[in-house]
């Protein structure tokens, strides 16, 4: 199921994600094949990437195969974040990896903020 956010503005959906990523410190961008293949969601990451100049996350969600990857490592916002943190919590992580990942990715934001 989609759903769409409700604007009680008119500013509309992009209006609204706009305006989020106009006042936060870090983008968190949960990667999943349907994220590489939005044209909503690659509109998104431009603007927080090269009109807001975030800083950025990347979490690999739900890419479980190489050429889903290789499209995300090519695509126009992979290429931009390919050297931002990186962190593997897809599906096919055994638990042991994705424990570790969780783990990297928590001291990560204790130091990010200063926590």
């Amino acid at each position: 199921m989609v759903e769409q956010l409700d604007s009680v503005d008119g500013s509309g959906m992009f209006g609204q994600i706009a305006q989020g990523l106009k006042h936060c410190d870090l983008v968190i961008m949960n990667i999943s094949k349907e994220y590489v293949d939005s044209k909503n969601c690659n509109m998104e990451a431009m603007f927080a990437l090269r009109t807001l100049h975030r800083k950025v996350v990347v979490l690999d969600v739900g890419i479980d195969d190489d050429d889903a990857r290789e499209a995300w490592k090519t695509n126009s916002v992979g290429m931009l974040t390919n050297n931002d943190p990186h962190f593997d919590l897809s599906t096919d992580a055994s638990e042991d990896l994705f424990e570790e990942q969780l783990t990297r990715l928590a001291d990560f934001c204790k130091k990010y903020f200063k926590i």
